[in-house]
């Protein structure tokens, strides 16, 4: 099955962590946009990019099937990477409209070269990767490490009154770079994220110093 490979026997509690992430994520961006008395989403949607890549990073350290992986030619954030199978998780917001789910993806044109970049490890050009192929080798010291990485994207659309839907993941291809066109060779659910939020953890809002926008 799909979690299987990409995941091993830690499908779910990888998939709890993923939850957890987005849920804590979903309660900081909120904190900030009522924090600033606004009306548009700007505070909201920027700290929930971040908070999302922060958060899953964090999460991933307490795991002991998980590390932290940061790759400085492919964006600013640190990744969750599944130990097993090299697996990176990238998680995407795919809209504010709730009317407008997973299917209807379209990317931002220009796409950024960083997301092309992690885009093409998760299409289905990647290379292949099994449990076996993986078995000796440790991805946190083998100097080729990079070359064996296969990018799994965590889905999911949100804004400040809605709360969060769609939450999901799998391999995502881009097919159309020039109008941002996107193809789901996989997809999963990973069930109700508004039960999650209401039990969302509570983490603070950590100030990190100034970084590129990758």
């Amino acid at each position: 099955m799909w979690h299987e490979e990409r995941f091993g026997d830690d499908a779910d509690a990888i998939s709890e962590v993923v939850r957890s992430a987005i849920a804590g994520a979903h309660a900081d961006a909120l904190a900030a946009h009522n924090a600033g008395h606004m009306i548009a989403h700007d505070a909201y949607g920027n700290t929930m990019k971040v908070r999302s890549s922060e958060l899953l990073a964090k999460l991933a350290e307490d795991q002991s099937a998980m590390r932290v992986q940061r790759s400085f030619d492919e964006g600013r954030f640190p990744y969750a990477v599944v130990d097993r199978t090299n697996v990176r998780l990238w998680p995407l917001r795919i809209g504010k409209d709730p009317s407008v789910g997973h299917e209807g993806l379209r990317l931002r044109t220009p796409v950024s070269a960083v997301r092309r970049s992690l885009l093409r490890r998760s299409s289905r050009f990647a290379r292949q990767l099994s449990l076996d192929s993986l078995i000796g080798l440790d991805p946190r010291t083998s100097p080729r490490s990079d070359d064996f990485v296969r990018t799994v994207v965590v889905a999911f659309g949100s804004n400040p009154k809605d709360g969060v839907w769609d939450l999901g993941w799998g391999d995502l291809e881009l097919v159309d770079p020039a109008r941002g066109g996107v193809v789901w060779h996989h997809w999963e659910p990973l069930g109700d994220i508004k039960a999650v939020v209401d039990e969302a953890p509570d983490f603070d809002i950590d100030e990190d110093e100034d970084e590129d926008e990758g």
